[in-house]
């Protein structure tokens, strides 16, 4: 997938002049590729997880699920401790998309 690519062009060790082309490529990549695409850039499947979908949303989750291993497993990973009975809550918005105004997250999740 492009996201293995980039991570593995990340982990190489490249002269300083080399690794500001490489990121500017990288960089041009994904705004050529999002005028196309537009959101869907951040998906690279869909499936159906009966644990994960049980967890509501939260602007501050106290948990998140991720494809660590880049394949079909997904894992929940708590993000803080979470006590017995507590509701396990991700959020359904991506990092940039928290960053935004209640408003705008509220539009978003509408």
């Amino acid at each position: 997938s492009l996201s293995q690519w980039v991570r593995a062009c990340d982990a190489l060790e490249l002269p300083a002049q080399q690794r500001e082309q490489l990121d500017a490529f990288i960089d041009q990549l994904y705004k050529d590729i999002e005028k196309e695409t537009g959101d869907f850039l951040n998906c690279e499947g869909s499936g159906l997880y009966t644990l994960q979908s049980c967890c509501n949303h939260s602007c501050l989750p106290n948990a998140e699920a991720s494809f660590p291993d880049n394949n079909f497993v997904l894992h929940l990973t708590a993000v803080e401790d979470i006590h017995r009975g507590e509701e396990i809550c991700i959020s359904y918005l991506d990092c940039c998309q928290r960053e935004r105004s209640r408003h705008s997250r509220c539009k978003i999740l509408q």
